[in-house]
């Protein structure tokens, strides 16, 4: 098991199908008492968003929690799918 130091920042891509779901709007997320703040979020490609967090007045966050929440509205017909696909993501301590 890897201990993680506590994480100060972060940032992530995320891939879906367009054709069955769309990516409406991102909210901060919540670890330990703190709020992980929602730095920004973008389309890189009408397929894949960025979420770019920070955790700003605190010495870093470790525990349980949420990075983000990502909502979604349809865009397809009953029975489409789509894989969310989570990459380069990097977490980043404040050591």
């Amino acid at each position: 098991m890897t201990q993680m130091s506590p994480i100060d920042s972060g940032q992530f891509d995320m891939s879906f199908d367009a054709s069955a779901v769309n990516v409406t709007g991102v909210d901060s997320g919540c670890i330990g008492s703190n709020t992980v703040q929602l730095e920004c979020w973008t389309f890189v490609d009408f397929d894949t968003v960025k979420v770019i967090l920070n955790l700003p007045g605190t010495t870093g966050e470790n525990g349980s929690g949420s990075l983000a929440t990502i909502h979604f509205t349809l865009t397809g017909t009953v029975g489409d799918t789509s894989v969310l696909d989570i990459y380069d993501g990097l977490l980043v301590d404040n050591i």
